[in-house]
């Protein structure tokens, strides 16, 4: 850990771990016991899970494969682990009610793709539309000021509304979010950012959205070039 912090020099903050806030383990112990690895021959062995009382990140979230005793696979158990500075109990269930929910639905529907899946229950999302359709827009929008606050909180308030289509292409706030994001990842890399210029080539598509967005996302400015 201490290699890993000496070579990525992140920004240190006394308020969070330096190099992630989130974890999400995957504990495979089918088949590892001490006991068929000869190190305790003669004995039974077993896992016992441990409570520190602390949390060592942000979220901290671990399954594990349950098995019966004939080795047939049994589902999966988890644990959330949260820090109590950032969550209280009732948001911690909240988060995992949602990802609960995710799964349900993609084991229902295999081939059904990620963004189209609901996160929230019809009653939550009946609250977010409501707030959204009827609060003035300063108090709508908790305070956002620039064009990426603003759009992040509409995909926050409707996911899956339809954000920009283009003759048979259509994508939704979350997917438009998503493919921006892809895209500004990308541009930073390549050096945009704050003070720098871009130019976008492209005819009137979902795409010129997409590379719009992205550049403004990146903190740099967009300059439209005419393709003609």
């Amino acid at each position: 850990f201490e290699r890993l912090v000496d070579a990525l020099n992140p920004v240190r903050s006394t308020g969070r771990h330096p190099l992630f806030q989130t974890s999400l383990t995957w504990n495979d112990t089918t088949g590892h016991a001490l006991s068929t690895l000869g190190g305790l021959p003669g004995l039974e062995v077993r896992p016992e899970p441990v409570d520190t009382g602390t949390a060592k990140f942000d979220l901290s979230l671990v399954f594990e494969e349950l098995r019966t005793e004939d080795g047939a696979p049994a589902g999966l158990q988890g644990a959330l682990t949260y820090s109590t500075d950032l969550y209280t109990h009732d948001t911690a269930v909240s988060l995992t009610a949602r990802l609960l929910r995710v799964l349900d639905a993609a084991l229902a529907d295999p081939d059904r793709p990620v963004a189209r899946i609901e996160v929230t229950d019809a009653a939550e999302r009946a609250r977010l539309m409501a707030a959204a359709a009827g609060a003035g827009a300063g108090e709508a929008t908790a305070g956002a000021t620039t064009l990426v606050e603003w759009f992040e909180w509409r995909v926050g308030c409707a996911p899956d509304a339809v954000a920009v289509c283009c003759g048979e292409v259509v994508l939704s706030y979350a997917e438009l979010n998503a493919r921006a994001n892809c895209l500004a990842r990308l541009l930073v890399a390549a050096g945009a950012g704050p003070e720098r210029l871009v130019a976008v080539c492209l005819p009137r598509s979902v795409d010129l959205v997409v590379a719009l967005l992205a550049v403004v996302k990146s903190g740099a400015g967009y300059v439209p070039v005419d393709p003609a």
